[in-house]
């Protein structure tokens, strides 16, 4: 019954919010021709059609696989945003079953979520805005990724950025009038608690965006003014589609990208059961993601030859497409009950006070993205000890798994086994408490991403291979073991804090709470943090692992460019949303800066 009527309450409020906008529409098919053939509107496909559209001179394609449903009211109200996992929104992949991990999951497998609608993975993602450490992006500028540097990049996060915290919008690290809107996020009083136990094991309170990224903050997240979403589509693309010269077309599945020799020419797209085709004067660009893109890579005659040669795919060129993959993975949760009543439940959460805070002021529980409010960096006692980066991140939520109804949805949607779902969280059920994610921000396990058929509506192969390096292992039980130490700080004793510690399943065995313990607990149930990059890594000339060179064009061929997360060629210390909307506007200029050296017919640098 509660689930009726939480569903009957989010309906409510979309439909009043979706009231209040100006809503513009998507065009049934494309042309023939355009200058411009962006593939994908999601995070970063978005910022580039509205970027590239402001020149009126151009015509701009914008192709996008799912449906115009972004003002899904679960998109849009940040505390339901894991709501629209494994539903028609979701391309809903999944990877192989993992011979080192996943053991608590259905078949050995991690489900990875991504957005099959206008605005992609950007209307599912927990909206959290973080751009990693100076180090990851002097890193990229030392291996061979030429003007990729911190100093490089920073105006880029800082042209998007629209900060709307009063404590950050001074400090010359951030930007105050981009079109995305970044909020500070703190409404329960349990995330002061959370913040001050961190400081009391040694995190500093401090800006992630500052020079140094270790220590504990409220959680910053791409929420608006209004409490909604605020995304790259809201911010970039739909304020752009009244423009003549961009045309964004739902429904269209891209197939394969056109060449003529080594120069792509157009793509086809299926819409309705039926093929079109259309041309591209100056470039074609891909923007589907860390999946997508590869995958039509490679059924367009790019990838590893001895790959395409086994499907029988024309080889247009080799390349290491989808080698190199990468993903950030979480350990599960580590449970404290509390006995005040601080947090965040189901009952409380929906209560009328809190609809009408929302309503009226855009505050309160339902404006929290998935229910996390604060958020930390910390080094591992085995990462190497001159690395400045954290290898760990704690990602704090003000309330317990298994407190919402529809559980057997939850269970769906993350792909716990049902032994080891109520084991963990079977329990919790409008209990006081909350969770913490360990994640592994630098794991050193890579994964490939391979097709499976030719036919283009096929999944592709996953296998992230997570936990293959035992080093992983290690790093994410340091930071169970940190945020074990929570217990004994001041701050959580305050509050009757107790940690709440169920036996895996599969786990029994081991003695609790020693290191054998917890290297099962973590291969039962690390799994995606839904930050899979790197398969069309950029790279230098001489990188022979990269497939995009440092202005994101694809090697040996023209007029064809990767502009995603899919480029990135290591894994930034953070989330990886923000990193994806700088390489989006970086390329936006790139792009530019290649038509004004054609128009011009000058020698400029290519």
């Amino acid at each position: 019954m509660w689930q009726k009527i939480a569903g009957f309450i989010v309906v409510v409020l979309g439909i009043i919010y979706v009231r209040q906008r100006k809503r513009t529409y998507t065009r049934e098919l494309a042309n023939d021709q355009y200058d411009y053939i962006i593939v994908g509107a999601g995070t970063a496909g978005s910022v580039l059609g509205g970027r590239l559209s402001e020149d009126k001179n151009v015509s701009v394609l914008v192709l996008e696989a799912g449906g115009e449903e972004d003002t899904h009211p679960e998109i849009e109200i940040p505390l339901g945003c894991g709501g629209l996992q494994n539903t028609h929104l979701d391309w809903q992949y999944r990877t192989v079953p993992q011979k080192h991990s996943c053991f608590g999951y259905h078949n050995n497998q991690s489900r990875w979520p991504r957005g099959k609608v206008l605005g992609g993975s950007g209307m599912l993602n927990y909206m959290q805005y973080y751009r990693g450490h100076r180090q990851d992006y002097n890193q990229w500028e030392k291996s061979g990724c030429t003007g990729w540097g911190w100093q490089h990049v920073l105006p880029y996060f800082k042209r998007s950025e629209n900060m709307q915290s009063e404590a950050d919008m001074n400090s010359d690290l951030h930007g105050t009038d981009g079109p995305i809107k970044v909020n500070r996020i703190q409404e329960t009083q349990l995330a002061n608690s959370i913040l001050n136990a961190f400081s009391q094991i040694g995190l500093p309170i401090r800006d992630p965006s500052a020079e140094s990224v270790e220590g504990v903050d409220y959680m910053k997240a791409t929420v608006d003014d209004a409490g909604y979403r605020s995304s790259t589509l809201r911010g970039f693309l739909r304020p752009a589609m009244h423009r003549e010269n961009l045309h964004v077309v739902t429904q269209a599945h891209v197939t394969k990208i056109i060449f003529e020799g080594t120069t792509a020419v157009g793509v086809e797209y299926v819409k309705n059961g039926k093929t079109h085709q259309v041309t591209a004067r100056e470039e074609v660009v891909l923007s589907s993601g860390s999946i997508n893109s590869p995958q039509l890579l490679m059924l367009s005659g790019v990838g590893p030859k001895h790959h395409l040669e086994e499907l029988n795919i024309p080889v247009v060129a080799d390349l290491p497409v989808g080698d190199t993959l990468l993903d950030h993975l979480f350990a599960e949760f580590v449970q404290f009950s509390v006995r005040e009543p601080l947090g965040l439940t189901f009952d409380r959460a929906t209560s009328f006070s809190q609809i009408v805070k929302f309503l009226a002021r855009g505050t309160g529980y339902l404006r929290i993205p998935g229910g996390q409010e604060v958020v930390a960096f910390s080094k591992s006692r085995h990462q190497p000890e001159d690395e400045e980066r954290p290898y760990l991140q704690f990602l704090a939520f003000s309330g317990m798994w298994g407190m919402q109804p529809g559980v057997d949805d939850a269970i769906n949607n993350v792909g716990w086994t049902p032994e080891t779902f109520d084991a963990l969280y079977g329990a919790n059920d409008n209990r006081d408490g909350l969770g913490i994610l360990p994640v592994l921000l630098r794991p050193k396990s890579k994964g490939t991403l391979r097709l499976n058929t030719t036919d283009p509506l096929d999944h592709p192969i996953i296998d992230p291979n997570y936990l293959s390096d035992i080093e992983d292992v290690e790093h994410l039980i340091d930071g169970i073991e940190q945020l074990r130490r929570l217990v004994n700080t001041s701050a959580f004793q305050e509050i009757g804090a107790e940690l709440y510690d169920p036996v895996t399943p599969g786990c029994a065995a081991y003695p609790y709470a020693t290191r054998s313990y917890w290297e099962c607990f973590v291969r039962h149930h690390a799994a995606t943090l839904y930050h899979p990059v790197a398969t069309c890594k950029m790279g230098g000339s001489d990188d022979e692992t990269a497939v995009v060179d440092p202005k994101l064009r694809v090697r040996g061929l023209r007029n064809l460019r990767v502009i995603d997360a899919s480029v990135m060629p290591t894994l930034p210390s953070s989330n990886t949303n923000a990193p994806t909307i700088m390489i989006a506007e970086r390329g936006a200029d790139f792009i530019k800066e290649s038509r004004s050296c054609r128009v011009r017919s000058s020698l400029c640098e290519q």
